[in-house]
This record gives C-alpha cells, sequence and structure tokens, in this order.
C-alpha cells in the first residue's frame, strides 16, 4: 500500500513538470486558452494514466529507496541541464523577442524530459 502511494506522488510530481515544460515550451506560441488547455490536458491525461497505472500495474520492480536515488539523480541532472540552457542563451546576444522565444524552448524541454522521467521512474 505504501509504495503504492509513494509511486503515485513520484508520478504526480513528473506530471506536474511534464505539464509545465509542454506549457513553458509553447507559451509564446499558443494563445492565452490554448495554453491553459494544453496544461489541464496534460493533468488529465496523467491522472487517467495514473488510474490505470494502478490498476493494472500491482508490483514496482525498483524499490522505493532506489526508485528515490533515481529521482533525485534525474533531478541534479536536470538542474544542470537546466543552467546550461541558460548559460548557453545568455552567450549567444540575441534580439529580445528572439531570446525569450528561445528561452521558452531551451527551459521547457528539459523540464518536459524531467517529467516523463520522474513519471516512468515512480512505476519502474
Amino acid at each position: 500500500m505504501t509504495g503504492s502511494v509513494i509511486s503515485s506522488l513520484f508520478y504526480l510530481w513528473g506530471i506536474f513538470w511534464a505539464a509545465f515544460g509542454l506549457f513553458g515550451t509553447f507559451m509564446g506560441d499558443l494563445s492565452e486558452n490554448s495554453d491553459g488547455v494544453l496544461l489541464i490536458g496534460v493533468f488529465l491525461i496523467g491522472i487517467i494514466a495514473l488510474i490505470l497505472l494502478l490498476i493494472y500495474h500491482k508490483q514496482a520492480r525498483l524499490r522505493s529507496g532506489k526508485r528515490a536515488i533515481w529521482i533525485v539523480v534525474a533531478s541534479v541532472l536536470a538542474f544542470l541541464v537546466l543552467i546550461a540552457s541558460e548559460i548557453i542563451l545568455m552567450d549567444q546576444r540575441l534580439s529580445s523577442a528572439r531570446e525569450d522565444y528561445l528561452r521558452n524552448i531551451y527551459l521547457g524541454i528539459p523540464l518536459f524530459v524531467y517529467g516523463v522521467v520522474v513519471a516512468v521512474l515512480a512505476f519502474l
């Protein structure tokens, strides 16, 4: 029982970051309503997938301790990628509008990937 609660919390944490990563990536391209639909849609799909995972995936392959360690490793790596992407962006010396567009992409994609990795690790 505790394993499924911990897995669910890790999964929700991953879906949270994946949704905000997608939101950040497409924030400049879509209208405000479309951004909100994207954010809420990813959350709802994630919740539906969580319910299905809890029904069909009874036993985790990784123990909770190892899973937590891998999630911490993924968090540190994602933080380093975010710092590197910001350094790369600052080094390019672009116009303000282009810099904002690229910042959304450079920060959104690593957050999305981090969220997906954590969500997969939650039920691995």
